[in-house]
């Protein structure tokens, strides 16, 4: 096979948000086919160290806003209105009072973000 016509192999060290809004990026950019494989240490994909519990308790919100935050597949603000109602009620959120200028608990950025992913892999 041709090497020019072989898909561009790229390797993405970590599935925490980052990690998951950067393969969204390539993969929308895209002019060529591509080959990613998203690496995670994590027995799931979508926390990240700031995102789990290794690194975030259920008080530790977002350092952005979630008008900031990419949308992966679903805005977070619909998203959020279609959310468990036991993941809802564990962090406190309102839906009702929800509003894209709020922070987020990153716990609960991490669990938007996890179930977006395996919409798009």
């Amino acid at each position: 096979m041709n090497p020019a016509k072989m898909p561009k192999k790229i390797a993405i060290i970590g599935a925490g948000p980052a990690g998951l809004f950067m393969y969204k990026a390539l993969i929308e950019a895209a002019t060529e086919p591509l080959h990613i494989t998203l690496f995670e240490k994590q027995d799931r994909a979508g926390l990240g160290m700031p995102y789990s519990t290794a690194g975030a308790c259920t008080e530790h919100v977002t350092n952005v806003s979630a008008n900031e935050i990419p949308s992966i597949v679903t805005p977070l603000a619909e998203w959020i209105k279609n959310a468990p109602e036991a993941l809802l009620q564990k962090f406190c959120m309102d839906v009702e009072s929800f509003h894209e200028y709020k922070v987020l608990p990153r716990l609960f950025a991490s669990k938007e973000a996890a179930s977006q992913l395996y919409c798009v892999v």
